[in-house]
């Protein structure tokens, strides 16, 4: 939490103690503005009636005195903090509002008041506990929201980052943990995915923890099989020009299928480009949703029409069954990779995405 005044840097000079408290309440307060008795109860409750007034009264006069400025106005009974010092909670906060999720996380720098403890503060302990965990969800809300959207767009490596410091900012919340298994698993770094898997199993361990079913269900997915090994000698990273808004061209083709909505995707360009390894980062972002991937290859001489042509007869039987609804049990992407016809290259791919609901 950082404050600072209309001269610029006065309130770095006070230590973690009773008149920073007593600034940062007044900050979060209703028009910056408290009774004289709430403070009171909150900072000095371990004291008399009369003691604990003039306690307030000498942290108002430190204040002025360390500060060199009126920063708190004081009234019959209530103690206002003027408009001219600037928190970055209340920034935080605008941001959060208006949708700026990497301004929040750009402004969120860790826990609220990590530590305070003080004779008489205990009310104000509970109350930035509080705090603390109000802006932490303020900053997981913002966190999810850009990991969500760097998977989407094929950033899993920038995604990694962001769950990781998600992550560490609450290692007892299991969402975090899942978030980073997934984008690992999405970058297609299994040896990363499997190592945060075991720690989060280890701190289960240790702090006698009973894992989420959701937990234990992302452990389970990385679990290698041969159907889903990727070949060790091609790069995790794609070299396709564009393959950003292409992925998420992709993505959004999956998401019309969960819907209900059968889609054929045509991926086209140059032999070499690197169509295949953003097919097989599809497949691999699709098994980190918990989706069943199967991935089928021809060859010039298996082109048939019957082969070029399925694709729109099932559309076609999608549609006939349109005036009949019946439960979406399956949904189905079809991705095709149609390079320059060449004599013995392989001219047609098809990937074929399924998720049973």
């Amino acid at each position: 939490m950082q404050l600072s005044a209309p001269i610029g840097g006065a309130p770095s000079l006070l230590s973690a103690g009773k008149p920073l408290a007593l600034l940062l309440f007044l900050s979060a307060a209703p028009n910056r503005t408290a009774s004289r008795g709430a403070l009171i109860s909150l900072l000095w409750s371990d004291l008399e009636p009369d003691a604990a007034k003039h306690a307030l009264r000498q942290t108002i006069w430190y204040l002025r005195k360390k500060t060199g400025q009126e920063l708190v106005l004081s009234e019959a009974n209530s103690i206002q903090l003027i408009d001219g010092v600037a928190v970055d909670r209340d920034a935080l906060l605008d941001a959060s509002k208006a949708g700026d999720h990497q301004r929040v996380v750009d402004l969120y720098s860790g826990p609220f008041v990590p530590s305070f403890a003080a004779p008489g503060g205990a009310g104000f302990e509970e109350w930035a506990a509080l705090e603390r965990r109000r802006l932490l969800e303020v900053f997981r809300h913002s966190a999810e929201a850009l990991i969500a959207t760097q998977l989407a767009t094929g950033r899993a490596r920038d995604a990694i980052v962001m769950a990781r410091r998600l992550r560490d900012q609450d290692v007892y919340n299991e969402g975090g943990w899942r978030l980073l298994i997934e984008a690992c698993v999405s970058a297609g770094d299994l040896l990363a995915a499997k190592a945060e898997a075991a720690a989060l199993l280890q701190l289960a361990d240790r702090e006698e923890i009973t894992l989420e079913t959701a937990s234990h269900s992302a452990i389970r997915a990385i679990r290698p099989t041969n159907s889903s090994a990727a070949p060790a000698s091609e790069s995790p990273i794609s070299t396709l020009v564009g393959r950003e808004e292409v992925f998420a061209s992709l993505l959004r083709a999956w998401e019309d299928t969960r819907r209900g909505d059968s889609t054929r995707v045509h991926l086209t360009a140059r032999a070499g480009i690197g169509k295949t390894r953003l097919l097989r980062d599809l497949a691999t972002r699709l098994r980190a949703m918990r989706s069943r991937v199967i991935m089928v290859g021809g060859s010039l001489g298996m082109r048939t029409s019957s082969t070029l042509s399925q694709g729109n007869s099932r559309r076609a039987l999608h549609r006939s069954r349109d005036a009949r609804p019946s439960p979406p049990s399956r949904r189905r992407l079809w991705s095709s990779s149609i390079p320059p016809s060449q004599p013995g290259s392989i001219v047609r791919r098809d990937t074929r995405c399924e998720r049973t609901c």
